[in-house]
């Protein structure tokens, strides 16, 4: 009939494969939802996805001030991710380098010379 439906696909501990490339999802993790985009999702599909998850924080009595996020299938989304693993965030951390010293003191430039300092 062409029209958008929104129901639900599952509850409990999640499968990553519960989410598929070819639909929009909104996922309730009890602190956050998201929205998933699915690549190959509709247009329709894709502007939707944000309107189901508000609606879907008002028929479950969610709390206005609740994150809401979009995830677009392909990102990178730690707390996403995390909902998948039974909650654990879990990431690859680099090797741990030694701090250094910096020597304190005005920089030493030359007339005319200017330096971009990046934070």
């Amino acid at each position: 009939d062409g029209k958008l439906k929104f129901t639900k696909v599952a509850t409990g501990n999640l499968d990553r494969s519960v989410v598929t490339t070819n639909d929009v999802f909104v996922v309730d993790s009890g602190a956050e939802i998201f929205v998933y985009l699915g690549k190959a999702a509709s247009k329709q599909e894709k502007a939707m996805g944000p309107k189901y998850a508000m609606e879907y924080m008002k028929e479950n009595n969610k709390p206005a001030y609740m994150p809401l996020s979009v995830v677009r299938e392909g990102g990178n989304n730690l707390a996403f991710e995390a909902v998948f693993d039974k909650g654990s965030l879990v990431r690859e951390l680099p090797p741990f380098e030694a701090p250094q010293v910096i020597e304190q003191g005005e920089p030493q430039m030359e007339v005319g010379e200017s330096r971009e300092f990046k934070f």
